[in-house]
């Protein structure tokens, strides 16, 4: 009796082992993979229950299937599994020799590219990405041999091709955006760019450009483009900063932070000391904090110190802490090594997962693209200031 009872007790264990296998991904048979594998891109978990390692991976598997499959409907990515000790012949047919094994499948392809990197979730968020990436520089060519209609410029802003791109930058200021018209990025950054030519429509120091990689790649080529898209302010012919944020309001503060660069030195300013502003003509300082989802947050913290506010809408913290963020990021206005951004949780999920909010609000500050430290103190202008700029005094120490 017994036996029999240690028997049951060893099964019904084996079952929640094997159930415990990323609940979220969705599970495949010799019957069904290549059947959904063709339709959508596929990352797949081959493993056998018994696997310490497949055991550790499987709670970061199904966090990131429930991303995928759960937010996006499956709609970009299915993340799956496959029960090897169930399934014998498929893994043998996609040479499955230890466990786990991850292969990435393409739409429509039958090879895979095998994962070998850290088991982490952002290792496998920046992997997926890599692979998207390439899959749309992939599709590059097939997009190329059919008739697209261009981007139609608005106004003022100039369309550069490979005869007139020297030409055009070789005097003055020249913003230049290099795109590609399949890039989705570039398809969102769109309106805003024009926008930002008609801002300066009537600024002669300066000109807002786009050249078309996909056209013109003898100027795209000469100028190292490496990805879609890349802002390029140039000067007189020559590279003088590339830009990363892509709101009106960042760009344009940035183009007219350049402007005043060559400007700064000019007669009307030059020997005299400024005159006390009256309280009723002191402009309004706008605060600067930049909303960041997935696709910008790399960008934004990757030089320099980001301090980021992790928060939720409807949290009541975050509420009161809003009008002090704002204020805080005032004191750094100007400074091209020092912002503040924030993200909100309830729509970037996978993101504030990546960095393991689990309270709201929660501080992070970033330093070239790294957390380095989480602000856990009083929530008064004063003291998150002076956290901010001994964490950049440290830095500059080193």
């Amino acid at each position: 009796m017994r036996t029999m009872l240690m028997f049951m007790l060893l099964v019904t264990l084996g079952a929640v082992v094997c159930d415990d296998h990323a609940s979220n991904a969705v599970t495949y048979t010799l019957k069904t993979f290549s059947t959904e594998v063709a339709k959508i891109p596929h990352f797949v978990m081959f493993y056998a229950p018994w696997c310490g390692h497949c055991k550790r991976l499987a709670p970061v598997w199904d966090e990131l299937a429930h991303f995928f499959n759960k937010e996006f409907g499956m709609s970009k990515l299915v993340i799956a599994k496959v029960d090897c000790t169930l399934e014998t012949a498929l893994c043998a047919e996609h040479d499955v020799t230890g466990y786990p094994t991850l292969n990435y499948y393409r739409k429509g392809d039958s090879e895979s590219v095998r994962y070998r990197g850290n088991r982490g979730l952002k290792d496998f968020q920046d992997f997926i990405e890599e692979q998207f990436i390439l899959e749309e520089e992939g599709a590059e060519a097939k997009v190329e041999q059919m008739p697209m209609e261009p981007e139609k410029a608005l106004g003022p802003l100039v369309e550069l091709t490979d005869e007139t791109f020297e030409q055009e930058i070789a005097t003055s200021n020249t913003f230049v955006k290099f795109y590609a018209p399949w890039c989705g990025h570039c398809k969102s950054l769109a309106p805003t760019w024009e926008s930002l030519a008609q801002e300066f429509e009537h600024e002669t120091s300066v000109t807002i450009a786009k050249i078309d990689c996909t056209l013109y790649k003898t100027a795209c080529s000469k100028q190292n483009i490496r990805g879609y898209p890349t802002l390029v302010f140039f000067k007189n012919g020559e590279k003088e900063q590339e830009y990363s944020n892509r709101d009106l309001y960042s760009l344009k503060n940035f183009v007219i932070s350049m402007i005043e660069k060559e400007n700064k030195n000019g007669d009307e300013t030059e020997g005299k000391v400024p005159e006390d502003i009256p309280k009723d003509q002191e402009e309004e300082i706008v605060p600067t904090v930049f909303p960041l989802d997935q696709d910008t947050f790399p960008e934004v913290v990757a030089d320099g110190v980001t301090f980021v506010k992790f928060y939720a809408p409807w949290c009541g913290h975050c509420k009161r802490l809003a009008p002090v963020w704002d204020q805080l990021s005032t004191k750094f206005i100007g400074s091209s090594f020092i912002r503040l951004g924030k993200v909100d949780c309830t729509t970037e999920k996978l993101l504030c997962t990546l960095h393991k909010v689990r309270a709201y609000p929660t501080l992070l500050l970033f330093r070239d693209g790294e957390m380095v430290a989480e602000y856990s103190g009083a929530r008064d202008i004063g003291s998150m200031e002076e956290f901010v700029r001994k964490n950049i005094q440290a830095h500059e120490e080193l």
